[in-house]
């Protein structure tokens, strides 16, 4: 605050105003400033009046809004968090209800009435779930993940089923300035809706390509940006000198860069092989090369480039593998294996050419002979010659020396001529299965791709490449057989290019499956979205599932694991003694014989009651073990059963393996009856442990007994090695459609494939051989018979020859008829039935005679010949006569047994457990009511770790809240500092500056009034 002064000494009038004019303006303005403060409550009102302050200011204020928006959101969270628990609590009673439903129903008391309204109880109780599982709170459905505008779960199967539309997912806000919180909880982490995965046991191993990111490489984690150093050495002077690969996103770009940086001091070849990078100096180059790291990068290790090794002209630099992530942009075809391939290389632009076979692998087989024969390791070799005309060129190939020779013009043969050739060639067969493509490596433009000249001077064919890398297998894209929520889907990949065009395909809602690439990249997870019921992957005909390792049943499945976990049991109980009941004619004389000893061995002894050799008419007992007889000599119908059960115990012989006593299966048994002559034969005589029997088309009977088995691949390995299937007849594998085990029955005869359990084992049910409830199963695919039908052109001459038994065995077999004196032999060598006849003369029914009496008993149980049909439909009576002719039989089926699924997989959802334990009780099945409250326990222990969950999040956001409560406080202090007035002071100011006004004025006055007699 200043007031005039009073004038001292000589000063002039003006400047005595203009000083009072300077000291009014300067109090007004602090006037109006404090005026301006005193209306706003603020210290400023530009950033330039307080440049710190405002600086500090603003700062504050950004913080204060980002806080009050993170209140506003911990305020939203904690409100849908609330309700999630109201939720959750609400659900928590319902299972604790059907928790008690389940227990009421395992009672023993509780009869299948009773069970049967429980169920009811539980139905109803699955639709309170639903409702609840698609709850939605201030618009947002609060368990359907970061979809929150879908409503969840979907009633499937005419509401069988539960299928979870939502995301896995979630939704995340700011509760802090870098504090992100989950602010619901999705249908997965609720009530477990998706499945566990079907985890991909393959590591599918994509080839690399030009295209190939390098960010994919090193299993998705990449390679850093760099150089790498090359030092080429020739004679002892070492020149280095630095690829730069920062600006390089894939493999090709990383080739071009490395071969258009050595051209100074080298040509080297980057070729990519299935794994790596392989680098060559052209041939004849003088000097070495080696590779190292440019300061402490780590370029070239991650592109696979061994460091410090040499490498010339005759000996490229092999990288090692770079492990490519599998990703949706991965080609189907480079999956599992990669194709034989070499490049041809000339002098020139546009003239290289890439030499590929169709399909990955090593070998391919010849469609002429059936032959494997080799990919890798064939030459291609150019040859020029004047004769041979631009677009005449010829292709020939040597099989022995594996060399394919192609004849070229020696100065006119365009890439591309050379090309056509090559692929005319491959399409009919001349030469292996490889194809012939313009390189890119050498491309001056892509619409003068091959366009180049090939020269090359006449002489001795020049070998300009070799195949290499084939490897793997081709990707069969016949696809899987999915069952999913009660329906079986078929799904081909035929029409998939990518693996991202699969995955597309696998996910479509309609098959309600989630398939993702794994955490690995290296393979495949596939999960299920449906509750209620099974989901299982399997095949549809070729190995797509087991190529991609992702079938739910395979060889490496361990028998723990099936049954729903409950695995398999083996049964090591006592097995049962071979024995044979004499049923005589007269009442009291039924007699019972029984090995001492259990098991197969006992069976088929044969007991025969003849006459007696003893002149007194006693009874004799006669025991060859070697012929498996028991010979019991009686007077018939005067010998009583009981002095044959003296007899036999008191006599040395069988008595030290059987037992004989009075049979008393039909009721009690005096042994007074009298006993006649006859036989009988032991049955039934099992050794201890045995499982389940498997009976084969031809009666043999094959007795299975698991005892060691680990995994499925075990239990077909003892069925195929089974001691009585050493002729490999019947054959144990994996179902070629779906799942489960397979027995194909190649053996002949009039039984029929059987399985049957054995009693007390339940092994049989387990593995999916046998149904639940039942004791045996018979083939599921009954066999068909091979035939041919044989037309000689002229009426009642058509003959029928057919398989007397179903199965494989009989197709191919040529039919033959020649000339000659009539006969007919069967030559099982070549599998042919020759019939010799007399044209014109032999009738049908003289063939169909001459099959009856010529043929062995063995082929007559076999093969069977009967008249045929006419041309109008009617039978043949076989009086037509009969020419030469040949025919093939053909359509012959095995019997095929198909077992049940034996590992389905489930969601373990709430809705699972629900559904399940529903259709136990309607169907009185105690066992899955036990399991379903098995798995009803488990989805509620989800629950209560989703609300503890909850809790501790919602304590977190308390805590962040009154953090931010704190800051709020802490910021309004700076602010009031910093930018707020502090009332008081203000109104003081203002005051003080009214009085100085006033007395300036005054002063002012005073002054203006003076004379110039005020200073005489």
């Amino acid at each position: 605050m200043s007031i005039v002064p009073l004038g001292f000494g000589r000063m002039s009038t003006s400047l005595q105003t203009h000083r009072a004019y300077a000291n009014l303006s300067a109090t007004q303005s602090k006037m109006s400033r404090y005026e301006q403060q005193l209306m706003t409550e603020l210290q400023y009102q530009y950033g330039s009046d307080s440049p710190w302050n405002a600086s500090t200011t603003l700062s504050v204020q950004a913080q204060i809004e980002r806080k009050a928006q993170n209140a506003t959101n911990i305020k939203s969270t904690q409100s849908y968090l609330s309700a999630t628990d109201t939720t959750l609590s609400r659900l928590n009673s319902l299972t604790d209800e059907a928790r008690g439903y389940a227990l009421d129903a395992i009672n023993t008391t509780t009869d299948s009435t009773q069970r049967s309204a429980l169920a009811q109880n539980v139905k109803q109780m699955i639709q309170q779930v639903f409702d609840f599982g698609n709850y939605s709170f201030q618009g947002r459905y609060m368990f359907a993940g970061s979809t929150t505008d879908v409503r969840p779960f979907a009633w499937n199967n005419n509401y069988s089923t539960v299928q979870y539309v939502g995301a896995e997912s979630n939704i995340y806000s700011w509760s802090d300035t870098d504090l992100l919180t989950q602010t619901n909880m999705n249908g997965v982490d609720v009530f477990g809706a998706i499945s566990d995965p079907v985890r991909g046991s393959v590591d599918v191993n994509p080839a690399i390509a030009a295209t190939t990111l390098l960010k994919d490489l090193n299993g998705g984690e990449g390679v850093e940006k760099g150089s790498i150093r090359f030092s080429y050495t020739r004679d002892g002077i070492v020149s280095n000198f630095d690829v730069d690969l920062s600006r390089c996103s894939n493999l090709g770009d990383v080739k071009k860069a490395i071969e258009q940086s050595c051209n100074p001091y080298c040509t080297i070849t980057v070729d990519l092989t299935k794994d790596g990078l392989s680098l060559s100096m052209s041939a004849g180059t003088l000097g070495s090369l080696s590779i190292s790291e440019v300061g402490k990068g780590k370029v070239a290790a991650q592109l696979g480039l061994p460091t410090g090794k040499t490498f010339t002209s005759q000996q490229p630099l092999v990288g090692k593998d770079v492990d490519p992530a599998l990703t949706a942009t991965t080609l189907i075809s480079d999956m599992l294996g990669y194709n034989a391939h070499t490049t041809l290389r000339f002098a020139g632009a546009n003239n290289d050419i890439e030499i590929k076979a169709f399909k990955n692998g090593e070998t391919y087989i010849d469609p002429t002979t059936g032959e494997s024969l080799p990919l890798n390791g064939i030459s291609i070799a150019l040859q020029s010659d004047t004769n041979t005309l631009p677009g005449q060129e010829t292709v020939e190939y040597d099989a022995k020396t594996q060399q394919i020779l192609v004849h070229i013009h020696p100065d006119s043969s365009s890439a591309n001529n050379i090309i056509d050739a090559f692929n005319a060639a491959s399409a009919t067969g001349t030469i292996p299965p490889l194809t012939a493509s313009p390189s890119s490596t050498d491309q001056q433009s892509a619409s003068r791709a091959g366009t180049g000249i090939v020269s090359l001077l006449p002489g001795s064919p020049t070998v300009f490449g070799t195949t290499r890398d084939g490897s793997g297998e081709q990707f069969d894209p016949s696809g899987l057989r999915v069952v999913n929520g009660g329906q079986t889907y078929t799904i081909t990949f035929e029409d998939c290019n990518t693996v991202g065009d699969m995955l597309a395909k696998l996910n479509d809602p309609q098959y309600g499956l989630y398939a993702t690439i794994n955490a690995e990249k290296n393979g495949f997870d596939v999960r299920t979205r449906i509750s209620g019921a099974d989901f299982e992957i399997g095949e549809n005909g070729g190995k797509t599932a087991s190529q991609l390792g992702i079938r739910t049943l395979d060889a490496s499945t361990p028998l723990s694991e099936l049954d729903y976990g409950r695995g398999v049991s083996d049964y090591d109980g006592p097995g049962t003694n071979a024995y044979a009941v004499y049923s005589g004619v007269a009442a009291n004389s039924s007699l019972r014989i029984t090995a001492r000893n259990e098991g197969a061995d006992w069976n088929d002894y044969t007991i025969n009651y003849v006459p007696t050799s003893d002149p007194q008419g006693k009874v004799v007992v006669s025991f060859d073990e070697a012929a498996k007889t028991i010979n019991i000599g009686i007077n018939p119908g005067v010998t009583k059963a009981c002095e044959v059960v003296e007899a036999f115990n008191a006599q040395p012989g069988p008595k030290q393996y059987f037992d004989i006593e009075l049979d008393t299966t039909d009721g009690p048994n005096t042994g007074e009856g009298v006993v006649y002559d006859g036989f009988v034969k032991t049955a039934h005589g099992e050794a201890g442990g045995i499982d389940f029997t498997i009976t084969r088309n031809d009666g043999t009977t094959l007795k299975i007994d698991i005892h060691g088995a680990e995994t499925i691949g075990d239990v077909l390995r003892i069925i195929n090695e089974n001691k009585d299937n050493q002729d490999g007849l019947l054959v144990a594998r994996l179902a070629e459609n779906g799942n489960g085990i397979e027995l194909v029955d190649k053996s002949f005869g009039n039984s029929t494939t059987r399985v049957d359990r054995t009693l007390l084992s339940t092994s049989a049910i387990e593995l999916g051989l046998v149904n639940l409830g039942e004791e045996y199963r018979t083939a599921t695919t009954p066999g068909t018979q091979a035939s041919a039908t044989i037309d000689f052109g002229v009426d009642n001459s058509s003959l029928l020859i057919l398989a007397k038994s179903v199965g494989t065995y009989a197709n191919d077999v040529s039919v033959e008829f020649v000339e000659g004196e009539p006969g007919f032999v069967w030559d099982a060598a070549s599998k042919t039935l020759r019939f010799s006849i007399e044209a014109g003369v032999t009738t049908a029914n003289d063939v169909i005679a001459l099959f009856q009496s010529e043929a062995s008993d063995t082929v007559r149980a076999m093969f069977d010949i009967q008249n045929g049909a006419n041309a109008d439909g009617l039978p043949s009576n076989g009086s037509g006569a009969v020419s030469p002719q040949t025919g093939t039989m053909i359509g012959g089926v095995n019997n095929l047994l198909t077992g049940n699924d034996p590992n389905p997989k489930e969601a373990e959802s709430l809705y699972n457990a629900l559904i399940r334990l529903q259709y136990a009780m309607d169907h009185d099945d105690t066992r899955e009511i036990e399991r379903a409250t098995q798995l009803l326990d488990d989805a509620v222990k989800k629950i209560d770790l989703s609300r503890t969950e909850i809790g501790v999040r919602q304590n977190s956001l308390d805590n962040v809240q009154a953090r931010l409560s704190e800051e709020y406080i802490q910021h309004e202090e700076t602010l009031n500092n910093t930018y707020r007035i502090d009332y008081a002071d203000a109104s003081l100011g203002y005051m003080a500056q009214q009085l100085a006004m006033q007395s300036t004025l005054q002063i002012t006055t005073a002054m203006l009034r003076m004379t110039l007699l005020n200073y005489l």
